[in-house]
């Protein structure tokens, strides 16, 4: 008797572990940043792609997917803007037809609006609509101008006593206004993706990712120094969060991301020749570093569009204090 008097509350049990688990799973799946946001075919947009991160990161872009992410993403094309190329993005381009070189791109000019709307302007299908973009990563940056003239470490020449006016604007017109100014230059291709995106939920949302620096952080400087990085890094922070407010209503998201310490020629090291003779002490290699990068554009949506992330190698993406 008693086990028959049990069974339809056992029943009744199971029904409401059921159903208070079909609303956990539906409140994670909400909550949780979905694996699967790079849906469909894919144009990015690198600058400095020549070396470094850049180059990982368009390698990242270009290779095969394997397991549940691999029917979610196909990349059309990765368009690697830089100065000038080198051995090893030619050599890239050579083997992956997907990898568009485009060369001469100098950030801190403002020719360079008028030479990326020649490339970008117009589309293969006709010559009027722009070619549509849905990832743009500002990468190209500098810790400060080439100085073969002085016997001091980069980090040197920022000093208090060191810094120059002139190190100070060539650390503002590369890392905050080049940026502002390739951003400005593809607007109407970034629009082009958005307005697609709107009439279709399954097409990825175009994403701005700037490459920030941990460095820009007001509450994390606690020694001092680097005046021009720094100032320079804090400087594109407000510009990303001001283009989160002005292109939320196109549904743009941004996202500015510090990639980490890495071993690249630009942390005062040479990441081409020896790096593990010349790896700083905390210095991390080039390839979990890009992983980190593009775990965050994962993670940058709508709902958090103008937040201030930490790659953190591929470990999972953190957030950061301004």
């Amino acid at each position: 008797m008693s086990s028959v008097a049990s069974t339809p509350l056992r029943v009744s049990l199971l029904l409401i572990l059921v159903v208070l688990g079909t609303h956990f799973l539906a409140v994670t799946s909400i909550t949780t940043p979905s694996t699967h946001t790079r849906v469909g075919t894919m144009n990015a947009v690198i600058t400095g792609a020549n070396r470094g991160l850049g180059l990982e990161l368009v390698k990242q872009l270009c290779a095969a997917k394997e397991g549940a992410d691999a029917a979610a993403i196909s990349m059309n094309k990765v368009y690697a803007l830089c100065r000038k190329t080198s051995d090893a993005l030619s050599t890239l381009s050579s083997n992956n037809e997907k990898v568009i070189i485009v060369e001469n791109i100098d950030v801190a000019s403002d020719d360079v609006t008028q030479q990326l709307q020649s490339v970008f302007g117009c589309s293969a299908e006709d010559n009027e609509t722009p070619i549509s973009i849905d990832l743009l990563i500002h990468n190209a940056g500098a810790f400060g101008p080439p100085e073969s003239t002085t016997n001091q470490s980069i980090y040197e020449t920022q000093s208090l006593e060191n810094i120059t006016m002139d190190r100070m604007r060539h650390a503002f017109e590369l890392n905050t206004l080049g940026p502002l100014r390739v951003t400005q230059a593809l607007l109407p291709n970034l629009r082009r993706k958005a307005a697609a995106a709107a009439s279709d939920n399954d097409v990825f949302s175009p994403k701005i990712i700037i490459i920030s620096s941990l460095l820009g952080s007001m509450t994390d400087n606690t020694s001092g120094g680097s005046y021009g990085y720094r100032t320079a890094k804090a400087g594109v922070n407000m510009v990303g969060v001001s283009l989160a407010q002005d292109l939320r209503q196109d549904g743009i998201a941004v996202g500015l991301v510090h990639p980490g310490f890495v071993l690249t020629g630009f942390g005062g090291t040479d990441g081409k020749d020896h790096p593990e003779e010349n790896r700083r002490p905390g210095q991390q290699s080039v390839g979990p570093s890009a992983k980190g990068i593009l775990d965050a554009v994962d993670a940058i949506t709508m709902d958090n569009t103008g937040a201030f992330w930490h790659g953190n190698y591929g470990e999972g993406v953190k957030p950061i204090n301004w």
